[in-house]
C-alpha cells in the first residue's frame, strides 16, 4: 500500500496577522485565539466554518495577507482530505494573493519573519499540490523555495518554532530521497536534523504542533517503526477522535503491525465518515476497501475478501480516479479472483 496520500503536508495551519498601512506596512502580533480556532476547525473537518473566518478577514482587509493565507490553508487541507481538485481555482487565487501582497510588503521594507513564513508556507502548499499531480521538477523547485523562505524566517527569529515544521520535513525528505547521492556524499544527510526540528515544533509550536506530530507519525511509518506511529496516532485521536487525517495514520500503523482486526475496524470508521460526505469522488472509498480487503485476506476471511473487493470494483469512478488508483484496483481484482477460488475450494472441501 502507498502511505503518503494522507500525510498532513508542509502545512502549519495557522495565521499571523499583519496590517497593511499604505506605503509603510507594519507587522503586528498574532491573534492566537483566532488562529487556534481555525486550526481546530480544520482538524475537525469543519471547513466551511474555517472559511467563514478567512473570508471575513479578507472582506475587512483585502490587501493584508492573513485572510488569504488562512483561505489557502483551509482549501489545501480540504483538497487533501477529499482527494479532488474542486478547490484548485480558489486555492490558486488565494496563494497568488498571499505571494503578491507579501512580495509588495518586502519591497516596501517589511522585515517581519511572518511575511517570510507566509511565503514559505504557501510555496509548501504548491509544492505538495505539484507532487500529487506528478510534476516532479516543479515539486522540487517549489520545495527548495519553501525551505529558503523558512530559513529566512528563523534567521530573523530563531524562536519561530512553527517554521521548523516545513524545514524539518524538507531536510528529512530531501535526504531520504537522495538515495545513492546521499550514500556517496553528494547530498548531505540531514534526516536527524529534520526529525529534531519536527520534535521541536511538536513540543513548542503554537499552531503547528498537531501537524508536526502527524508528520512524525508518518515518517515513523516510512521507517516501519509502527509502534511509534501508533502511539502518536492514538494520542492525536484522543484530542480529535473523528479526524480522518489521524484515523488514516492509525489504520496504516495497525496494518504495519499486522493487527488486522483492529485495522479493519479503523478503516470501517473512515469509510462510514467518507460516505457521509456529499463530496465524494470514491477515491477514499477505494482506499478503505482496499485496506479492508487486504486485512481480511491475511485473516483468511475469503468471503469478506470477495464481498469487499467486489464492492470496490463496482464503484462508478472517473477516469482520473481510476488512473490514480490503478495499483489498488489491480490488487483488488487479484484479491477478488483469489477470494473466489478460495471460497470454491472451501465449498468443495465441505462437500467431501
Amino acid at each position: 500500500m502507498r502511505i503518503n496520500h494522507k500525510i498532513i503536508p508542509l502545512i502549519t495551519l495557522l495565521s499571523g496577522f499583519i496590517s497593511y498601512i499604505y506605503a509603510a506596512p507594519v507587522a503586528k502580533g498574532l491573534d492566537s485565539a483566532l488562529a487556534l480556532r481555525v486550526v481546530s476547525l480544520i482538524t475537525a473537518e469543519r471547513y466551511e466554518d474555517a472559511l467563514s473566518i478567512s473570508d471575513s478577514l479578507i472582506d475587512s482587509r483585502p490587501h493584508a495577507p492573513e485572510g488569504w493565507f488562512l483561505r489557502a490553508s483551509v482549501l489545501s487541507s480540504r483538497s487533501i482530505d477529499f482527494e479532488d481538485e474542486l478547490d484548485d481555482p480558489a486555492f490558486n487565487l488565494a496563494c497568488d494573493s498571499v505571494r503578491s501582497i507579501c512580495n509588495c510588503l518586502i519591497d516596501n521594507g517589511e522585515d517581519s519573519a511572518w511575511v517570510r513564513f507566509y511565503l514559505g508556507s504557501t510555496m509548501g502548499y504548491l509544492s505538495f499540490k505539484a507532487m500529487k499531480n506528478g510534476r516532479t521538477l516543479e515539486t522540487l523547485s517549489k520545495a527548495a523555495k519553501m525551505a529558503a523562505w523558512y530559513e529566512e524566517t528563523v534567521k530573523i527569529d530563531s524562536s519561530f518554532w512553527d517554521a521548523y515544521l516545513g524545514l524539518g520535513v524538507y531536510y528529512y525528505q530531501r535526504s531520504q530521497r537522495a538515495g545513492i547521492l546521499r550514500t556517496i556524499g553528494l547530498v548531505s544527510d540531514r534526516r536527524k536534523e529534520g526529525l529534531r526540528l519536527l520534535h521541536i515544533c511538536a513540543e513548542k509550536g503554537r499552531f503547528s504542533a498537531l501537524a508536526a506530530r502527524s508528520n512524525l507519525a508518518w515518517l515513523a511509518i516510512y521507517r516501519e517503526d509502527y509502534e511509534t506511529a501508533l502511539s502518536i496516532a492514538e494520542e492525536l485521536l484522543e484530542q480529535y477522535p473523528e479526524s480522518r487525517a489521524f484515523l488514516w495514520c492509525l489504520g496504516r500503523s495497525r496494518m504495519g503491525l499486522k493487527r488486522w482486526d483492529e485495522a479493519i475496524e479503523t478503516y470501517k470508521k473512515i469509510l462510514t465518515s467518507v460516505r457521509q460526505e456529499s463530496r465524494n469522488n470514491r477515491y477514499n472509498e477505494i482506499s478503505c476497501l482496499h485496506a479492508m480487503t487486504t486485512a481480511n485476506a491475511e485473516l483468511n476471511n475469503w468471503q469478506e475478501v470477495v464481498r469487499l473487493a467486489g464492492e470496490a470494483l463496482a464503484l462508478e469512478i472517473s477516469v482520473q480516479v481510476a488512473d490514480r488508483k490503478s495499483k489498488d484496483l489491480k490488487r483488488l481484482k487479484k484479491l477478488h479472483r483469489r477470494g473466489l477460488k478460495k471460497v470454491a475450494e472451501n465449498i468443495e472441501n465441505k462437500q467431501d
